[in-house]
């Protein structure tokens, strides 16, 4: 690990060069800790590893809400679109004139992570939301003990709901709550032995902050 190149912290403004260094983790970006780049700088910068690097994959990600969250949901779906993720929702990939219900179970039976977003509204109302949180501790229980597959997403502070009181959640409303999702991401896919990106990739990625 001594080999790798360190990346100083940035301010806005600044230009950022850095070289990814994949070694034998290939989903793995190793680089200074990345987790305390001022609020933004984050998300662009795993937004041009995707763009430059090209991953081999695309993750796909299902987001389970109810309706009177969706629009935190869309700004959570924009959020992981721009970073080179594949999220799934019900009202942008659902087709006119197709049944919703097997659309649905399909998507989450081919996701890769199965995010539940939770707030009161969540829990105190009846809807298929319940119904895809079954589906997906089913499928759960298919996975390794280790598998990172259902993660439960507070949109605000709430109760979470006893049958997913076993899963580390993320404060997503909390500053560092978007780059711990982003790092479960990473590993999760790691754990599944997913190869994101091509061995020994070294490129130099320029991003204007501006």
């Amino acid at each position: 690990m001594e080999d790798i190149k360190k990346v100083p912290i940035l301010k806005e403004g600044e230009t950022l060069f850095f070289q990814i260094d994949i070694l034998n983790e290939p989903e793995i970006v190793h680089i200074q800790d990345i987790s305390n780049f001022p609020q933004g700088i984050y998300e662009k910068f795993f937004m041009v590893i995707f763009k430059w690097t090209k991953p081999l994959i695309t993750p796909k990600i299902f987001l389970s809400y109810v309706q009177e969250d969706k629009q935190h949901i869309i700004d959570l779906y924009r959020k992981l679109s721009n970073l080179g993720y594949k999220p799934w929702m019900d009202s942008e990939d659902i087709n006119i004139g197709e049944d919703w219900q097997l659309s649905i179970r399909n998507a989450i039976k081919k996701s890769d992570f199965f995010l539940v977003c939770l707030s009161s509204n969540s829990n105190n109302k009846r809807s298929y939301f319940q119904k895809e949180l079954k589906i997906a501790l089913e499928i759960h229980q298919e996975n390794l003990a280790n598998d990172i597959y259902i993660i439960p997403v507070r949109l605000v502070k709430c109760e979470v709901p006893e049958c997913l009181h076993r899963f580390q959640y993320v404060d997503i409303f909390e500053d560092d709550g978007w780059p711990k999702l982003l790092k479960s991401l990473q590993i999760g896919m790691n754990r599944k032995q997913y190869k994101l990106f091509e061995n020994n990739t070294n490129v130099e990625i320029p991003i204007g902050l501006n």
